[in-house]
């Protein structure tokens, strides 16, 4: 997910209004298959629960999250 709460998936922007049917057809097609979404830091969490929302109302048990390493200064 770009700042901006846009959902790419290999390189592919999906638009909203596309995300709930592109993830049952992903469900249909491959169902043991495991979802993970990596966001970019600045955006707010609501939006990333909201992608997972709409992945689990596809039909999707879970979906996993990536997140950077947190960098920190000091010993």
């Amino acid at each position: 997910m770009t700042v901006r709460a846009e959902v790419v998936i290999d390189g592919v922007w999906i638009p909203d209004q596309n995300l709930k049917a592109y993830f049952k057809d992903l469900f249909t097609q491959s169902p043991e298959k495991t979802l993970v979404i990596k966001a970019d830091k600045a955006l707010k969490y609501k939006e990333v629960r909201r992608i997972m929302q709409t992945v689990n109302e596809a039909g999707f048990g879970g979906v996993g999250l990536v997140t950077d390493k947190r960098e920190t200064t000091g010993g």
